[in-house]
């Protein structure tokens, strides 16, 4: 899923992602919040495995990633070649 202050949910509550066993990615569609301190990627609501960074190169613990500017988003996470791509709606 997906948890920080740029989402909905905070830092307090995932925002789920969806498995595309098509493509291989996990995606989600969302609203994010910028000026934050942003968002990370994390696997079964716990921090023992999160990963930030940047998007073409995650790395598990890695700093948190911002947005830019505010507005609705589909989001896909590559979790065997750690990238993910970020797209405005």
């Amino acid at each position: 899923g997906l948890i920080g202050d740029a989402t909905s949910g905070g830092w307090n509550t995932d925002t789920p992602m969806t498995w595309n066993a098509t493509n291989k990615v996990f995606t989600a569609t969302l609203n994010l919040t910028a000026g934050t301190t942003g968002y990370k990627f994390r696997a079964n609501a716990g921090w023992d495995l999160n990963y930030g960074g940047a998007l073409n190169a995650l790395s598990a613990g890695g700093a948190n990633l911002s947005v830019a500017t505010a507005g609705n988003y589909t989001i896909t996470f590559d979790p065997w070649n750690l990238v993910a791509t970020v797209v405005k709606n």
